[in-house]
């Protein structure tokens, strides 16, 4: 039992948790390309678009993108809607 165990805890510690896109603030990409340059990712959305969400669900969701992205891109949202000054 105990050896059931063992080896139900060591399958589980390989499995590797599906990568997400880590979505930063303009700001925070301000201060990250000082330490560390990369090509800058933005989507622009707004709340009511269709493909705006189909795009999130379907592709910033999928692992390989995701991870993708997170390697080689500072991924910022951008609400096209909003009215609040962006400043780079």
């Amino acid at each position: 039992m105990l050896i059931c165990a063992m080896m139900i805890g060591a399958a589980q510690a390989q499995l590797k948790i599906p990568a997400k896109v880590k979505w930063y603030t303009i700001e925070q990409v301000v201060e990250l390309q000082k330490k560390e340059p990369k090509k800058i990712l933005i989507d622009v959305y707004t709340d009511w678009c269709g493909w705006c969400k189909k795009m999130d669900a379907e592709t910033f969701d999928h692992p390989i993108i995701a991870e993708y992205i997170n390697k080689y891109y500072y991924p910022v949202k951008f609400n096209a809607e909003s009215k609040e000054p962006v400043d780079f």
